[in-house]
């Protein structure tokens, strides 16, 4: 009883001490890196950032545009719209009108030759507002923009749609053009609560872990789904919503998936979506990045009452084109939850976030309770930054990353016996359903991303066993038919789902409609391929490193500096090392599990060739590091060295430590933009 008691002591005192200091570290943090300005005001971007906008033109033809739109944000100050003049004569003249509808007032009026306003080169200007009211959330207002010239001039104006916010283009009520680039309103003030809130989260994530982890003295097995979700929940927060690549057209796939569970769409038009209006006003308040509007938004409009339910037709882009629709069932669980229960758009976003990162999670734990070796490396490799990012968001990579760590640690159960309490057991005989779970998890990994991670399906060649009653003659057809059945069953459903792209990707020569890589071009050039192949890895190879370690967040542009990324690739790669837990060295795993990494880089890298690069370019455009996370496990597992041993207890502060880096690099994003 005696010791029970010190023990709680120690762990209270232990406990206190983790809060201290942590406290200490968050005000250390603010003092030496935040730079306060309450002056600064908030910005608000609605282009989107990384994908491509749309030109309208201004012109002697057509000389004037219309915008009307509602303000959704308070106290707006500033808006920017991008432009580029053509063909610019000294007598052409521009005029630029920002006037409330509900009593005429002018808030910008100015008349000037157009190089006053525009180059020939694209650029932002910033027309600062004046009379506007202190309250602006609501304001209708007009943009007007006239060209007075009599030559060829032209302007060319970035656009984008905002159903949400735009009533009226060019007097046409239907058109929901958008012109403005961003705005700036309000004040960052906010940002200093926001921060602490945010400290908060992280404090009482570190205490969790560290009572799951050294008071409960549980192993990875036990501990990884309440850290995993807690640390996803905060990672959420951290990167919110539309601040994953791609995630705006993600959010929409699920969304119409939602549609069809709750049979809401009953005409459904292609290329439309239904959805509540205050959920199209959401995603029009929220830009495709992270920025100090995105956490405006996420703290004063998760929990408010949603005004006006009613469901709109809107266009979106289909992200399903690429991935069966199974992947966006938990996102669409989730939409579904929140328009039940008539929550908020924000929060119905944040659902579809959660119930993601529930399922991953699920899957994930699943993989590391039965994986026969490497336990802790892959628990640290699932609640990696870049992994929990994709798996706290509405992307079908939570689902793919989740289905492949389960396939893996499948495939080397099967082949090595299962873990248990760090011995391993005998090798248990396959059973029906190990061969139907494989089949589709197969099938799905053949489907999603042009099928580039099909060399995975290759683990099954390490699926062997060694039993009394069974020869090797018997033993190496049972695994050939095996290899053989999966491997035509995921190339015959890859050819099915992307026969379209393939036609017209083999039927376009040397290139597709010029600009793009072919095959063909490929197998005519095959050196000038490995030539550009090499210099993108030299160019960059370091950037895709640390975004496979979790170095690089958001839209592949919020760079986590490498005095965190560190210490976390040495913390993994030592818990390769646990004893018991290490990795099997004979010459076969070695050679199945580099090869399977390289062909998948390769695939990887001609697969971004084909769909995103353009021709004459000196390197591969759009590979990200989160990309290789699919084969993270295969390429670390086989760096296991006899010199190095760690022990279990060893093992678990590496963890911790680990965590403790992450959690102090989320603080690092949130203050990029505080």
């Amino acid at each position: 009883m005696h010791n029970v008691d010190n023990g709680r002591l120690r762990n209270l005192i232990s406990i206190s001490i983790i809060i201290l200091l942590s406290i200490l570290f968050c005000i250390f943090i603010y003092k030496s890196q935040v730079k306060w300005n309450n002056k600064e005001r908030i910005c608000y971007t609605l282009m989107s950032a990384h994908k491509e906008n749309n030109q309208v033109i201004l012109s002697r033809e057509q000389p004037e545009l219309v915008q009307d739109f509602i303000c959704r944000v308070p106290e707006l100050k500033k808006i920017k719209i991008q432009g580029v003049a053509s063909n610019v004569t000294d007598d052409a003249v521009m005029r630029v009108e920002v006037i409330g509808l509900d009593d005429g007032s002018v808030y910008y009026e100015k008349e000037a030759k157009v190089s006053s306003f525009y180059s020939t080169k694209k650029s932002k200007k910033t027309y600062k507002l004046k009379g506007l009211p202190k309250e602006t959330n609501g304001l209708v207002i007009r943009i007007r923009i006239t060209l007075i010239s009599n030559s060829d001039t032209t302007i060319a104006l970035t656009y984008n749609q905002k159903p949400g916010t735009v009533t009226a283009f060019n007097g046409d009520p239907g058109n929901c053009a958008n012109i403005i680039y961003s705005m700036m309103y309000g004040r960052v003030s906010y940002l200093s609560l926001f921060f602490c809130v945010i400290c908060g989260l992280l404090i009482v994530s570190v205490i969790i872990i560290y009572l799951c982890i050294f008071v409960s003295g549980w192993d990875c097995r036990k501990w990884f789904p309440i850290v995993a979700f807690v640390m996803g929940m905060t990672v959420q927060l951290v990167v919110p919503v539309y601040g994953v690549p791609d995630e705006p057209w993600h959010m929409d796939t699920a969304y119409q998936l939602s549609n069809v569970i709750m049979n809401a769409d009953k005409s459904r038009e292609e290329g439309t979506v239904l959805k509540r209006e205050c959920d199209i006003i959401t995603a029009d308040l929220l830009a495709n990045d992270v920025e100090s509007n995105s956490y405006y938004q996420l703290y004063y409009h998760t929990f408010e009452k949603p005004e006006n339910t009613a469901l709109k037709r809107v266009t979106y882009v289909d992200a399903g084109l690429q991935v069966p629709d199974l992947l966006y069932l938990p996102a669409a669980l989730g939409i579904i939850t929140g328009r039940l229960f008539n929550l908020s758009g924000m929060m119905v976003y944040q659902l579809a976030r959660i119930f993601s990162l529930i399922v991953y999670v699920m899957l994930a734990w699943t993989a590391i309770k039965i994986i026969p070796f490497c336990n802790s490396m892959l628990a640290m490799i699932s609640v990696s930054l870049i992994v929990l990012q994709q798996a706290a968001s509405a992307s079908y990579d939570a689902m793919i990353n989740g289905i492949i760590f389960l396939f893996t640690s499948l495939c080397l159960d099967l082949a090595y016996g299962r873990s248990d309490n760090g011995r391993k057991s005998e090798l248990r005989k396959h059973t029906i359903i190990d061969i139907f779970i494989m089949l589709i998890m197969a099938a799905i990994i053949a489907m999603v991303k042009g099928g580039v991670y099909i060399p995975l399906l290759f683990m099954v060649i390490l699926i062997s066993r060694k039993e009394k009653n069974n020869n090797k003659k018997g033993v190496f057809w049972k695994r050939l038919c095996g290899l053989a059945v999966m491997v035509v069953v995921a190339i015959g459903v890859m050819l099915w789902k992307y026969m379209p792209f393939l036609k017209v990707l083999l039927s376009g020569g040397e290139v597709q409609g010029g600009e793009r890589y072919t095959p063909a071009y490929v197998l005519k050039h095959p050196a000038e391929i490995i030539y550009m192949c090499w210099r993108t890895i030299i160019k960059s190879g370091d950037k895709n490193l640390r975004g496979l370690f979790g170095g690089v967040l958001g839209w592949h542009n919020i760079e986590i500096p490498w005095l965190y990324i560190i210490p976390m690739i040495i913390g993994i790669l030592l818990l390769v090392h646990v004893e018991n837990e290490r990795p099997p060295k004979n010459r076969k795993y070695l050679v199945t599990m580099l090869m399977i990494s390289l062909i998948t880089i390769i695939m990887i890298m001609l697969a971004m060739l084909f769909a995103c690069t353009k021709v004459g370019r000196a390197t591969i455009w759009g590979i990200q590091g989160r990309y290789f996370i699919p084969v993270e496990f295969l390429m670390l597992s086989v760096v296991s060295t006899p010199m190095i041993t760690v022990s279990y207890d060893r093992a678990k502060r590496i963890e911790y430590g680990i965590i403790l880096f992450q959690v102090v690099a989320m603080l690092q994003v949130v203050i990029n933009f505080v």
